[in-house]
């Protein structure tokens, strides 16, 4: 993740109470060994980039550092991670970002979030955590909202999760899902 943190000029994104702290926060993320390390890191990055759902403008590059991390980072940070794409998706623009006209900063971070959709079926075949394959299923569903072309795709995955032995609440979720997706 050394490279894409590298990317990013954290010092000029803005987000509630600067983001100069989150490369720092994304390594402590990644690493982490314990639950607690996990979520601490967690706090100091969402507390600044999606805070009470509003997006600022340094999560599209937490995003896409996120999505590298997925690739790598502990058991226990994993989900974290997961929550923490899912919480930037689902949230709206921060006041301060409509103030400046950046109304798409949540599309903008949906459009990245969409890049990971082999990440997030990869974690869905081999997870048997279902807070971690919950938060994957609700990123494929993001996922078309950035990208209508990943709908059939992102269909026909829920289908065959429907098709395998799973919780009720996963099975409300997914159903949930196909119909704001269209079920075709």
């Amino acid at each position: 993740m050394k490279l894409e943190i590298l990317r990013h000029d954290w010092s000029a994104l803005r987000a509630a109470g600067g983001a100069g702290h989150i490369p720092r926060a994304l390594q402590d993320l990644e690493s982490a060994s314990r639950e607690d390390e996990a979520s601490n890191a967690y706090w100091k990055i969402d507390n600044c980039v999606v805070l009470q759902g509003h997006v600022h403008q340094a999560a599209l590059a937490t995003v896409s550092c996120l999505l590298v991390t997925l690739l790598r980072c502990t058991d226990v940070a994993r989900r974290h991670v997961l929550e923490l794409l899912v919480q930037i998706g689902s949230g709206e623009p921060a006041p301060s970002e409509l103030a400046l006209g950046e109304s798409d900063v949540v599309d903008r971070c949906l459009a990245e979030i969409a890049r990971g959709v082999p990440i997030y079926v990869d974690i869905l075949e081999r997870s048997r955590d279902a807070h971690e394959r919950n938060s994957c299923i609700d990123l494929l569903g993001l996922s078309c909202a950035a990208d209508s072309g990943l709908r059939d795709r992102v269909r026909w995955y829920m289908r065959t999760i429907l098709s395998e032995p799973v919780n009720d609440g996963t099975r409300k979720l997914v159903a949930s899902w196909l119909e704001e997706i269209g079920e075709s």
